[in-house]
């Protein structure tokens, strides 16, 4: 098991990156090059533009973080604007809070009975969880898998925009994001994509 803690979600991930490396573990799976069950804990404080805002209604997307990550980036946009935005979950969390006050838990549930075979499609996160706290809001994200080189950073933060514009409708500080993850995975064709990755974000903190 992989424990990530850290007050950034980019250093969280490069700490993921760093632990992956060094696992010896491997995996059963012989497209696989790594894969581990996942527990990060970002602590509120360090809550940087990272790309990637949420209003509400669309996720608002930088320029250059789109030229930087535009492989998945759109599939990914749109495919959580539908489960957040169509289906009105948010908007839900955010009435729910706002009128229950004697409530400090909302929960967004993507799972399904009809699951039970995870060989066919069948969703990655299984769900939101938002908690009041002393510290402010809280986070926390459940998923039965997440590509780690092609989806964990983008998921990072797009769920973190999420988080602060959740958080913001409440008259909320933002507090911790958990992310728990059944079985994060690196296949063996995105090895190098993924340390080439990691040593991009180590470049940019040492400039």
């Amino acid at each position: 098991m992989i424990i990530v803690k850290s007050t950034n979600l980019k250093r969280a991930f490069n700490a993921l990156v760093e632990e992956i490396m060094h696992d010896e573990h491997g995996s059963a799976d012989s497209e696989m090059w790594r894969e581990a069950v996942l527990s990060m804990e970002v602590a509120g404080g360090d809550h940087a533009d990272y790309g990637i805002d949420y209003d509400g209604v669309h996720f608002k997307v930088r320029d250059d973080f789109r030229s930087e990550n535009s492989l998945f980036l759109d599939e990914l946009v749109e495919h959580y604007e539908n489960l957040l935005v169509n289906g009105e979950r948010v908007a839900w969390v955010i009435d729910y809070l706002q009128q229950n006050s004697f409530s400090k838990r909302a929960i967004i549930n993507f799972w399904k009975a009809k699951h039970t075979d995870l060989s066919k499609k069948c969703p990655c996160v299984v769900y939101f969880l938002f908690r009041k706290s002393l510290s402010g809001l809280n986070m926390s994200v459940h998923m039965r898998s997440n590509d780690v080189n092609r989806k964990t950073l983008l998921n990072l933060i797009m769920f973190n925009a999420v988080h602060r514009y959740i958080a913001t409708q409440l008259n909320e500080s933002v507090g911790t994001y958990y992310h728990f993850v059944d079985t994060a995975v690196v296949l063996e064709q995105d090895k190098e994509k993924l340390l080439a990755l990691h040593q991009a974000i180590q470049h940019e903190y040492h400039n």
